[in-house]
């Protein structure tokens, strides 16, 4: 019987002792790091093959996210879930410049958790991205994003990229929960060619190929336009607004890099 081992970085030996419980009675095996250097240290462990990473990451500590870079280039094959009691936009984005497979909030229901551990790790097969309620991420959106801008280099063409968040309207929580409902009919609006990946709980990124710069405005009011009208319908959306942030290839840059910076900068104008 074959046995996945998980390292699992959290300061907090509650959160922990959540996480071992809940795996107890699976195949996975549990190494727990309460520091940045106690996780580097397991993962470069000689005795096991790390199969999973889940980390707390401070992402307002730079020096933490350049040790994190750097460590992310020397472990690529390695699956990276962030695992944040933080539901923010921009903290959300920093996971996925970082190159995160997924992101879960630790608020998240026991099912979701073991769901998500268990597809990323690669005990359950990938359904291509719309799964159930908290099951959402079944692809690397930093490699989607990449071969996306690969695409637009070879066509000659501009992509847009769109980051969205169904908030609080009055507040920026970002805690509510959009059903997979909503999503559905919010992708059937767009055209052939774009394409919409969820994140989580109610944050989204849309592609929109052939749409430059100047067409942003005309995108927003047609994103609204449609939220305004799927709101009407749900009554869970009432008091919710959908926030956007644009960024545009090539005229924001040429890279995933680039383009994910250029994001985190849009968010920090608002």
């Amino acid at each position: 019987m074959a046995v996945y081992h998980m390292v699992l970085f959290d300061e907090k030996a509650f959160i922990r002792n959540r996480i071992k419980s809940l795996l107890s009675l699976t195949d996975i095996r549990v190494h727990e790091a309460t520091s940045y250097s106690q996780m580097i240290n397991l993962v470069d462990h000689d005795t096991f093959d790390v199969d999973l990473i889940m980390a707390d990451l401070n992402f307002e500590d730079p020096m933490l996210v350049d040790k994190m870079k750097e460590f992310r280039d020397q472990h690529k094959n390695v699956p990276l879930i962030v695992f944040s009691s933080t539901a923010s936009r921009k903290v959300f984005v920093s996971a996925m410049k970082l190159g995160a497979n997924d992101f879960i909030l630790k608020s998240a229901e026991d099912n979701v958790l073991m769901t998500r551990i268990k597809r990323n790790i690669g005990l359950t097969t990938p359904i291509g991205g719309q799964g159930t309620s908290g099951d959402k991420i079944s692809i690397n959106i930093t490699k989607y994003l990449a071969g996306e801008i690969r695409k637009a280099q070879k066509g000659n063409y501009a992509l847009t990229v769109c980051f969205s968040s169904v908030l609080d309207s009055n507040s920026e929580d970002a805690s509510i929960r959009v059903s997979p409902r909503f999503l559905s009919q919010l992708q059937g609006t767009y055209w052939e060619t774009d394409a919409l990946v969820s994140l989580g709980m109610n944050h989204f990124v849309s592609f929109f190929p052939f749409c430059g710069e100047s067409g942003r405005n005309i995108l927003e009011s047609k994103l609204q336009s449609i939220f305004e009208t799927l709101k009407s319908a749900d009554e869970n959306l009432m008091e919710c607004k959908l926030v956007n942030d644009y960024v545009t290839f090539p005229e924001d840059g040429l890279t995933k890099e680039d383009i994910l910076t250029k994001m985190i900068e849009e968010m920090n104008t608002r």
